[in-house]
């Protein structure tokens, strides 16, 4: 699963200008003179404040309005927009200001009241906020309703049958020769194919139109009459003839004869766990085709494998209605098998996204969106059966793979139990490293009333420049963990 990883991380030049102000603010409090350094920080912190403001409110429109904001949104809701530390920074600048503002004057040794508690007891209160924020963010919760997920479903599989990728267009098979066909009727097809082939390869070809005879023997008359249109298509001399039920013909000159059998592989190995067969009957095995000419015998020969799915998804949905089916495909042609099925697996995962997403206008009422990644798909046991396919190309095999996806409600509710399970743990493992840089802030605050109560404050501005920059640095760290591990936290 994966998340956007700056759904909780500040813009970057937005995050150089909060601390180039922060630094400035503190800067000012060291200055002796309180009442202007207090009108220049107000000054300061009131622009900060407002620029903040405003790319948060650019934020929450991009996310709720994609389509009518120039910029693309940060990809969620929620915590999103405007951003957990964009929250924070806001809150800190609020805290500097009170604090200045509440700053009355100096005590009866002459030094400045307590400037840092106001500040520090801030920073200290966000950090925990945004350790709250994570374990809120770990607490599994419904990404969508299961009664959205059967509207995006619909659409999608209606987008399946509508849209057909290049490589899966029929062209492909009158053009190429397959290893494998997904059924006996497309493997029949494919005999026209290399029918034409035996004939030129072996000069079959009279100088009169050449009569193609085909023997039915006991085969369905649908399977005779698909290998007729096939040769008519691919012999442009001559003509095709379906004769009689006689296992023997005579085959006169200046004509070809064509005798099929089908033979069956009874080894197959069978189907394991949730790998079940959705078809006729599941069968695999090949066409075998006898070409006779002159008094010669030349076999040809195609694989098939039952797969009506492939076929025909439509069909195979309404015959199968009792789950509900996703066809995922690759998309492009592939030079290997693995790569075809990376592909496949790409398909299926984006088509899943947007199931449990819903579509890109609607995605403002979702608590954050999932990106379901291949890899999710291999671990779930959802991929119900699979075809790959090669073709022979002039340059080396062309692949490609559909895959047959299980997306019942009872699946995509484990994938989302999955993955708000995975997005817990990781969140709860930053919580607790913020909850220690809260520590470490607590610790330096402390660290300061001791040494300055030691000192009796004649160090104080020192000590405070110190602390400022110690907290600066525990900040800077925060923002580079995040930045860092976001894409194991939030992936």
């Amino acid at each position: 699963m994966e998340v956007n990883p700056n759904l909780f991380l500040p813009r970057g030049p937005i995050l150089l200008l909060i601390l180039a102000g922060l630094v400035a603010l503190m800067v000012l409090w060291s200055k002796k003179d309180a009442g202007k350094g207090f009108k220049t920080a107000l000054i300061v912190g009131l622009v900060l404040l407002l620029v903040v403001l405003a790319f948060g409110g650019l934020s929450a429109m991009r996310a709720v309005m994609p389509g009518v904001m120039p910029f693309p949104p940060r990809g969620g809701i929620g915590f999103g927009m405007p951003g957990v530390l964009e929250i924070i920074v806001v809150l800190l600048v609020i805290g500097l200001m009170v604090s200045l503002w509440a700053k009355k004057g100096k005590s009866e040794h002459g030094r400045h009241s307590h400037w840092l508690a106001g500040p520090a007891v801030m920073l200290l209160v966000c950090l925990l906020l945004l350790g709250a924020a994570f374990f809120l963010a770990a607490k599994p919760t419904r990404i969508l309703p299961l009664s959205d997920f059967k509207t995006n479903y619909e659409y999608q599989t209606s987008k399946t049958i509508s849209e057909t990728p290049t490589i899966w267009f029929a062209g492909m098979e009158d053009e190429f020769e397959a290893d494998v066909y997904p059924s006996q009727l497309a493997a029949v097809r494919g005999l026209g194919h290399r029918l034409k082939e035996v004939m030129q390869q072996y000069n079959l070809r009279s100088t009169e139109q050449t009569t193609v005879k085909l023997v039915q023997g006991g085969h369905q008359r649908k399977l005779l009459e698909e290998l007729r249109r096939s040769i008519r298509d691919k012999i442009e001399e001559g003509g095709c003839l379906i004769v009689s039920d006689k296992d023997e013909v005579d085959i006169a000159a200046g004509e070809i004869g064509v005798v099929l059998n089908f033979t069956f592989d009874s080894g197959a190995p069978a189907p394991k766990g949730n790998q079940i067969n959705y078809t006729t009957g599941g069968e695999r095995g090949a066409v075998e085709a006898a070409v006779l000419a002159g008094g010669d015998e030349y076999p040809i020969s195609v694989g098939f494998r039952e797969k009506p799915w492939v076929e025909n998804f439509a069909d195979f949905m309404n015959r199968n209605s009792k789950r509900q089916w996703l066809l995922a495909r690759s998309s492009e042609t592939c030079s290997t098998a693995e790569k075809a099925h990376e592909l496949g697996l790409a398909d299926a995962a984006r088509r899943i996204s947007y199931i449990l997403n819903g579509p890109p206008g609607e995605r403002g009422r979702v608590k954050e969106l999932i990106k379901v990644a291949p890899k999710d798909i291999r671990k779930l046991d959802i991929i119900v059966d699979k075809f790959p396919q090669s073709f022979r190309g002039s340059e080396g095999p062309i692949w490609r793979e559909a895959l047959l996806i299980d997306v019942s409600a009872p699946k995509l509710e484990q994938l989302r139990l999955q993955y708000a399970a995975e997005r817990g743990a990781r969140r709860r493992g930053a919580a607790y490293i913020v909850f220690s840089f809260a520590g470490m802030m607590g610790l330096i605050c402390l660290l300061y009333a001791v040494v300055n109560a030691a000192t009796k404050g004649y160090y104080t501005t020192v000590l405070r420049v110190m602390t400022v920059l110690l907290a600066i640095a525990v900040l800077a760290g925060l923002f580079m963990f995040l930045g860092m591990r976001a894409p194991l936290m939030f992936g």
